[in-house]
């Protein structure tokens, strides 16, 4: 068996709140060795000439004049380019327009977003846009398609890493 981690988390562009599903890159033997995944960082940043999320090791977190600021490792352990992140099985919804703003949103408050990473970020130059990475899921990747995986799902209070839903089997 083999087993994926994925992050999950917000961002916004063009004034519009996305949730992001990121699948690690590796795969690893246990769940265990999976969930070490918790401590990567991303990010959307300029490769070449298009927006990619690119991926790091934990970033540092310093604070400047009464703000927290995380800086990220020079050379990122990976980067997915639209492309590479939906091959390897990433998703993107967006928050529906009369969600944005309410205190409260759930899984209904969103739509499917198919939007390439270039028309979400047409310009955002050497800038760097923080993934809000919060959450995340553990899949066992070696069950075929469509079947029931294993899941164990995940929240990050003050970057700890806090269990906060049984292991599930769902259709996914």
């Amino acid at each position: 068996m083999s087993y994926r981690y994925t992050a999950c988390g917000l961002f916004n562009s063009k004034g519009r709140t996305h949730y992001i599903e990121i699948p690690s890159p590796y795969e690893y033997d246990s769940e265990e060795e999976a969930g070490r995944d918790d401590r990567l960082y991303y990010q959307f940043q300029i490769a070449g000439d298009k927006p990619c999320i690119y991926i790091y090791e934990e970033a540092v977190v310093v604070f400047r004049h009464g703000e927290v600021h995380e800086i990220p490792p020079k050379h990122p352990l990976f980067i997915y380019d639209y492309d590479a992140f939906k091959a390897a099985g990433g998703k993107m919804t967006i928050l529906k327009e009369e969600c944005e703003g309410l205190p409260h949103i759930g899984p209904g408050d969103f739509d499917e977003c198919n939007t390439d990473f270039s028309e979400l970020f047409p310009d955002i130059g050497d800038s760097r846009e923080c993934i809000d990475h919060n959450a995340w899921y553990i899949k066992n990747s070696s069950a075929p398609q469509g079947a029931a995986g294993h899941y164990s799902t995940y929240t990050k209070n003050n970057r700890n890493r806090v269990h906060c839903e049984v292991t599930t089997s769902i259709n996914k």
